[in-house]
């Protein structure tokens, strides 16, 4: 998976003749999996992993308090998003960042919808008591989903 991950390789790789023949050289009793069973079995349980492995770090008592970046934007085919990224310093002073949510944003983009919005993220990723600050634009209606709606 870190083909894919990493590297940025598409999964169609697996099916190009030069590759699977150096897989070969490499290892000739390999067998390599189709594309398919890349995308629908092995990325998605990768996912899983990944996203356990990240709320255990934000549940757990490495992280004191996070701040919170958010933006919405509408895309050239009329779709509304709306994308959240923690920020903190872990208690031996690295700097993480990590993207938590990227969504459609179906609802209209009012302070209570904004800020129920960032309240499910904030309780899906158990980091509502953690919350120092959260960053946006200065859109009256996130400034008053953030600073009045959820204080």
């Amino acid at each position: 998976m870190k083909l894919f991950t990493k590297d940025f390789q598409p999964f169609r790789i697996v099916e190009d003749e030069g590759f699977r023949a150096f897989v070969q050289v490499l290892n000739p009793s390999s067998a390599l999996p189709s594309r398919k069973t890349f995308a629908q079995t092995f990325l998605p349980a990768a996912y899983e992993e990944a996203m356990h492995k990240l709320k255990e770090v934000y549940s757990g008592s490495e992280i004191g308090s996070v701040t919170l970046t958010t933006d919405c934007w509408t895309s050239s085919n009329g779709d509304s998003f709306m994308a959240v990224t923690s920020h903190y310093l872990n208690f031996g002073m690295e700097l993480n960042s990590n993207f938590l949510e990227c969504f459609l944003f179906t609802e209209s983009h009012t302070s209570e919808n904004l800020a129920t919005e960032l309240k499910k993220v904030a309780d899906e990723w158990n980091i509502k008591d953690k919350i120092a600050l959260c960053v946006s634009d200065i859109a009256a209606n996130i400034t008053k989903a953030i600073k009045e709606i959820l204080q």
